[in-house]
């Protein structure tokens, strides 16, 4: 599937460019861990299981252009 493919491209030219020690630091310097935060941190952080979830719907630039790509594709598609 297209969006898969792009999610995968985009997640891998941004560790090229970043590095994936970096985005590992960063998150052990914010929460104590490589792989991010913990539902107890994020509660911590939001103080409500709803504002967790809340939090997690955030725009997020990245998946701005996934979802972008992905309906102009879709439209294409339906155009031929």
């Amino acid at each position: 599937m297209y969006l898969g493919y792009l999610i995968r491209n985009l997640n891998a030219d941004f560790v090229k460019k970043h590095g994936l020690n970096a985005m590992k630091e960063r998150n052990i310097l914010e929460y104590g861990k490589a792989e991010g935060p913990t539902p107890e941190q994020l509660y911590k952080k939001y103080g409500s299981w709803e504002n967790v979830i809340y939090g997690s719907l955030k725009t997020n630039p990245a998946m701005d252009v996934i979802v972008w790509e992905e309906n102009n594709y879709e439209r294409r598609k339906n155009t031929r």
